[in-house]
């Protein structure tokens, strides 16, 4: 009788944990806010990862929902490997960089994935790089805000009160 009745606890919780396996756990419906798909959406197509070889080493990207649509923003930390290339040619690639993210932000909000679920109306005014020494990730070369990149150091405040006024983080 012991011999059965554990037979038959273990048909049923085995039956059960197959039951619950075939039911997909991964096709269950997940709470993902705005701002949540939005960052996902951001950093998985425009983030980069370190190389180790680039000029334009890793970024980190992340999406601050502020407090409407019109504030919120994309914010990028750009890293440059700076020993490499003379001064002005590093201005010019920095230059090249800033207008390609900014396309590809320009492009994404664009789109109707991300355009349903965040409508702005100037996308330059939501997108910030700040680039960065790989050397000395505190030491700022110049940001980019919206269509344009800055190398003078009131562009550079100025961008860093933009963030910091609508909920991000400019260093660590």
């Amino acid at each position: 009788m012991r011999t059965i009745c554990l037979s038959l606890i273990l048909v049923v919780g085995l039956g059960c944990a197959t039951a619950f396996a075939q039911s997909g756990w991964g096709s269950a419906p997940a709470n993902l806010s705005i701002a949540e798909f939005l960052d996902l959406q951001f950093r998985t197509t425009m983030a980069r990862g370190e190389t180790g070889s680039a000029l334009n080493d890793y970024n980190l990207v992340s999406f601050y929902p502020s407090d409407s649509q019109e504030n919120a923003f994309v914010f990028i930390i750009q890293t440059w490997r700076d020993d490499r290339i003379a001064k002005t040619n590093l201005r010019r690639e920095v230059r090249v960089v800033g207008d390609a993210l900014y396309s590809e932000f320009n492009a994404m909000v664009n789109h109707p994935t991300v355009a349903k679920r965040w409508r702005i109306r100037h996308p330059e005014n939501n997108f910030v790089i700040k680039h960065v020494r790989y050397s000395d990730l505190r030491e700022v070369l110049g940001v980019t805000l919206g269509k344009n990149t800055y190398f003078d150091q009131e562009a550079i405040r100025r961008a860093e009160h933009r963030v910091r006024a609508r909920g991000g983080v400019w260093e660590w």
